[in-house]
């Protein structure tokens, strides 16, 4: 049967997502963990983000956007796509599996020397004991906050050594706390809350590395510069508008829960073959990332539907607030962001 132009219009706008995401392997890779950030203080000026490549790129992601609302409209009346049923045994599975990668996350960096993620540095034994703390306190805790507790001290640790727009891209610590201290008192009766705050955290951070890379795109040069393997062959300065709109887009869509499961395996493939390029380094980073990934390809989304009215209608209200949310994002960045901080220098 010969598909109609209606029917073929959202494949070819599903082609050319499929075609973005070929460019947008580096943003599975974080890049502050392998390039000099200190070494680029500041961000591009505003001209050099209106250039013709990004305005195309930028347009693209627009109608992939408003295709993939449509898309998970569809796609959530499947059986499959359902929410579980036995909601209680989710929740306990999430805690679980969300509690276990925070604290061999914590045991990791604290085996680095590090914080949270590979860049945070520090020196002295004090965060180290707070990290043993944390560990031992998630493993006697039975009411269960120890453990979320201290992932928030030592996310403000890595404020008041490096600054608040630096520790922005790692959000979904503070939300994967939340979830666990959350999960623990059942939800209150309300699992969608938990889930909610861990798909707003994980969405916000997304999105913030994404436009990082927009307006810092000399750090993922360097990124590229390293493993040139990342660009498949494409030129740089179309990989790296590209692969900050992907990761904008795929942390603005978890923020709604929108095509939460697809958009959670794409990242998950991903994410695992930039850790074949980078080894360790990038495999401890994401590591709660992967926890928290797989829960979402679990349970699925976990709000009722937000808007209201006629599906074309809707998914240009959807694609509205998506314009907004990156011109806002970038014009915050652009107001806040400070030169970041130099890694701590060795002890003598």
């Amino acid at each position: 049967m010969i598909a109609s132009a209606k029917d073929r219009a959202p494949l070819g706008l599903a082609a050319l997502g499929l075609a973005l995401l070929a460019l947008a392997l580096p943003s599975a890779a974080h890049v502050k963990w392998f390039a000099d950030y200190a070494a680029h203080p500041r961000p591009v000026a505003l001209s050099q983000l209106f250039s013709a490549t990004g305005l195309a790129l930028l347009l693209a992601a627009f109608g992939v956007t408003y295709c993939a609302y449509l898309l998970g409209r569809g796609l959530h009346r499947l059986p499959l796509a359902k929410w579980p049923t036995d909601s209680e045994s989710m929740l306990r599975f999430s805690e679980w599996l969300i509690r276990a990668a925070l604290v061999a996350a914590v045991l990791l960096c604290r085996d680095h020397r590090v914080i949270l993620t590979p860049e945070l540095d520090y020196n002295g034994p004090l965060l180290s004991a707070v990290q043993l703390l944390v560990v031992v306190g998630a493993a006697i805790d039975r009411p269960g906050w120890i453990l979320p507790l201290g992932i928030v001290a030592l996310f403000a640790a890595g404020c008041v050594q490096y600054d608040l727009v630096h520790m922005l891209d790692y959000t979904v610590f503070l939300g994967a706390a939340f979830f666990v201290y959350a999960a623990r008192r059942h939800a209150w009766g309300k699992p969608w809350l938990a889930y909610g705050v861990l798909y707003g955290a994980t969405g916000f951070s997304l999105c913030w590395a994404g436009i990082e890379k927009l307006v810092y795109p000399h750090w993922a040069a360097q990124v590229l510069a390293q493993e040139p393997a990342l660009a498949l062959g494409f030129p740089h300065e179309l990989v790296v508008p590209a692969a900050a709109i992907v990761e904008f887009s795929v942390g603005f869509f978890f923020a709604t829960q929108t095509l939460p499961r697809l958009c959670a395996a794409v990242l998950t493939v991903l994410m695992v073959l930039t850790s074949l390029l980078f080894g360790e380094t990038e495999l401890v980073g994401h590591l709660l990332f992967h926890a928290v990934l797989l829960t979402f390809i679990v349970v699925g989304r976990q709000r009722p539907p937000l808007l209201r009215g006629h599906p074309a209608l809707r998914a240009a209200r959807f694609t509205g607030a998506y314009a907004l949310a990156l011109i806002g994002l970038t014009a915050c960045y652009y107001l806040f962001a400070t030169a970041p901080a130099a890694p701590l220098p060795a002890p003598a």
